[in-house]
């Protein structure tokens, strides 16, 4: 009778995973949604292929690094279409060399006609749905009346067409308009997404409810080692069971994260600007620990309830500290009476992590960064480029490693560089 049990019992797991895991790649220069998917020879072109295949525990879906994709695409975001099971996600992530592949939810707008007095017109292009719209990677400026255009950067619809101002010309050659995330999951589990650059989320006209990447009722889903810019609203939001968001860059969004889902890790990030750094929602037990919070204009840290979390060492950075933290209705101006209040916080300090140079994007740490060997061991193992962390960890996404000589030092961060 056991072996019968036990026979039954090895027939019924094998059944689960009688399908081997499988590889697909996308090109979204030589690809074609035609092909099979299963090898860079026969890749993917489009999100829509990979939003209508049905994936597996352990399959990968990888992107080409160097190249763009989403909604320039025939105007189609990445929704994940599947679940994966506890140890077996189904990850999106690259494949080849160079810099990272990108999700970019914006798509280009040309064949502006100049209008007079730096107003530039482009008929039936774009249509109400349209929530933003980014001038050479800047966010511009949506107004009510063709009278009130009146800023470089400003935009209205015009009931037949799209109107901007703009001071020069050449700006018309670098104009990109949005109106949807790029990533959406609802009520899929265990997936990983990894190594892309994520930008230009727009998905409704309110930045509250717009977002680059949106966890919708999704348990176990991790966001490793991306750069996440440009969101209309937020990076991302989530909600579900459990998340796990380490070892990426936020930069350049409105907002960075909200955290709604009942639990997950906040580890090793670096978030640069926005208002808000990390926002938790009416939920509980999460952690957040070795991340930069850098330059928010409002809050670093904000928690709509008193709700309990952990919390070690972060640093915190602006050039006024005054109601940064923020618990229920409670402001904090002083890293100090935050850590009195939660009871968390310990080895978390404010200063500047001093970047390699902030101004032009690079958010590495110099070698006397305050961040260096001040971060918690939370068990991971590599930073955003691969770099294996040794010892006791940085605080933030990248690892830094010894001086061995300045050339050398250079030379291989520039060949680990994947955006």
């Amino acid at each position: 009778m056991k072996q019968i049990i036990l026979i039954a019992f090895l027939l019924i797991s094998t059944a689960a995973y009688a399908t081997d895991p499988v590889i697909y790649y996308m090109d979204a220069v030589s690809g074609n949604d035609n092909n099979a998917g299963t090898s860079p020879e026969t890749a993917w072109e489009t999100f829509a292929k990979v939003n209508r295949t049905a994936l597996n525990p352990d399959d990968h879906v990888l992107l080409r690094r160097g190249q763009r994709f989403g909604s320039n695409q025939r105007d189609t975001c990445l929704v994940v279409s599947s679940s994966g099971t506890a140890g077996h996600p189904i990850v999106y992530g690259a494949w080849g060399t160079g810099d990272m592949p990108v999700d970019d939810a914006s798509r280009q707008i040309t064949g502006w006609e100049s209008q007079g007095g730096n107003i530039y017109k482009r008929t039936k292009t774009v249509t109400d749905s349209t929530y933003a719209i980014w001038f050479g990677g800047v966010l511009g400026t949506r107004v009510m009346t063709v009278d009130a255009l009146d800023v470089n950067r400003e935009w209205i619809h015009w009931p037949d067409s799209t109107k901007v101002y703009l001071t020069t010309a050449a700006d018309t050659a670098s104009v990109w308009k949005s109106k949807t995330n790029a990533i959406s999951s609802t009520s899929k589990n265990y997936i990983t997404i990894q190594n892309l650059k994520i930008t230009h989320g727009a998905s409704n006209n309110n930045t509250a409810l717009s977002v680059n990447i949106k966890i919708n009722t999704s348990t176990n889903v991790t966001i490793t080692c991306c750069v996440i810019d440009s969101s209309y609203g937020y990076a991302i939001i989530t909600s579900g069971i459990f998340s796990n968001i380490r070892s990426n860059i936020f930069y350049a969004n409105n907002r960075n994260t909200n955290a709604q889902a009942d639990s997950g890790y906040f580890y090793n990030n670096t978030v640069i600007g926005g208002t808000e750094g990390f926002t938790q929602s009416n939920v509980k037990n999460w952690a957040v620990k070795n991340n930069i919070f850098y330059s928010q204009t409002s809050e670093f840290i904000k928690f709509s309830q008193a709700t309990p979390y952990l919390a070690s060492n972060n640093i915190f950075y602006a050039t006024s500290y005054t109601n940064k933290w923020v618990r229920k209705t409670t402001y904090f101006s002083t890293l100090a009476s935050w850590q009195d209040s939660t009871g968390q916080e310990a080895n978390s300090l404010t200063g500047d992590p001093l970047f390699v140079n902030a101004a032009a994007g690079d958010y590495r740490l110099t070698s006397n960064s305050p961040a260096i060997n001040r971060g918690a061991n939370l068990g991971l193992l590599q930073d955003l480029t691969g770099r294996s962390i040794i010892g006791t960890p940085d605080i933030g996404a990248y690892e830094t490693i010894p001086e061995i000589n300045s050339w050398l030092n250079s030379f291989y961060y520039e060949k680990k560089r994947s955006w």
